[in-house]
């Protein structure tokens, strides 16, 4: 093992320290998004800490080391695209080092192997947060609602989490001059940025006029439509979730990701194209409807048999 200076990198980005000295790794940094920054950021701190947890240094990240923190990412239950990324930030860092490459076969092979056994395993589905639970949401605060800011944000927020497929991120950045209102009262939310949509093009999705009345209900009792449409932080929209189904007596299993699985069940059984319910998830293919809706297409099978 090497003996060189311990790593030192900044608790911010550190592309001026790194890249300064090394133009060609600035050049490709800046082709990246901010949210790409943003995420190399994380997995390069995160890597800092493993390894000088182990006495390593910045001259020791190698194909085996990379490896090894590879797998000790999956071991804790990491997804295989997070692991990915963090492996393509770290490439980043041996890269502005001037350091020989760490992206070798045993990498490759590692990240086959997470790959493999996460397919093995696969996750049941969360609840989806389909038309019948928002129905028993709304049977169970509906009246609170009209009174208590709380309730009315409440149901205001499961509405359009199930009906726009929101992201948790993406709800909580919802601004009240991103809410637009159509002529059949239905309504048009602007999502200015979103985790696929690293340039900020922006889109727009659909709610329809029940949902537009829980917000003006919310903007009502607030007596104000400026700021923030909720109020909350994206980490906590998973316990709000969780709390809400579970007072209305859903039971376990719902998280801020239910709105998304509940939005592509929604449409599917009401036969959406395939189109327009990519077109309102900001998805790039077919593939995560296939995934949201595979117990509704294994069900629709019994009709014909």
């Amino acid at each position: 093992m090497s003996v060189t200076a311990p790593i030192n990198l900044p608790t911010t980005w550190p592309v001026t320290q790194l890249a300064s000295q090394h133009q060609a790794a600035l050049i490709s940094m800046q082709a990246h998004s901010e949210m790409t920054r943003c995420a190399y950021e994380k997995w390069i701190q995160r890597l800092r800490v493993w390894m000088e947890d182990r006495s390593l240094n910045l001259n020791d990240l190698s194909d085996a080391t990379l490896g090894e923190w590879v797998h000790d990412l999956a071991a804790q239950g990491l997804a295989p695209a997070s692991v990915s990324l963090a492996v393509s930030a770290a490439a980043w860092l041996a890269k502005s080092a001037h350091l020989p490459p760490v992206r070798g076969q045993l990498v490759a092979d590692s990240l086959r192997i997470i790959r493999r056994d996460y397919a093995d395993r696969a996750k049941p589905l969360r609840k989806p947060l389909d038309a019948e639970a928002v129905a028993r949401v709304r049977g169970h605060i509906n009246d609170q609602a009209d009174s208590n800011e709380k309730s009315a944000r409440d149901m205001a927020l499961i509405s359009v989490l199930a009906e726009g497929g929101l992201r948790r991120s993406e709800a909580a950045a919802l601004d009240w001059n991103d809410l637009q209102t159509a002529a059949d009262g239905s309504g048009r939310l602007t999502i200015r940025r979103s985790k696929t949509d690293q340039e900020s093009v922006g889109a727009v999705v659909a709610i329809s006029a029940q949902a537009m009345t829980d917000l003006e209900r919310l903007a009502s009792l607030r007596r104000n439509r400026h700021g923030s449409i909720f109020g909350i932080e994206a980490n906590t929209i998973n316990c709000i979730v969780k709390r809400i189904t579970g007072a209305a007596g859903l039971g376990t299993g719902y998280t801020a990701h239910s709105g998304r699985i509940g939005m592509a069940q929604r449409m599917t059984k009401n036969s959406a194209p395939s189109a327009a319910i990519m077109r309102q998830g900001r998805w790039a293919s077919s593939r995560m409807i296939a995934t949201y809706t595979r117990s509704l297409d294994a069900g629709e099978a019994v009709r014909y048999l």
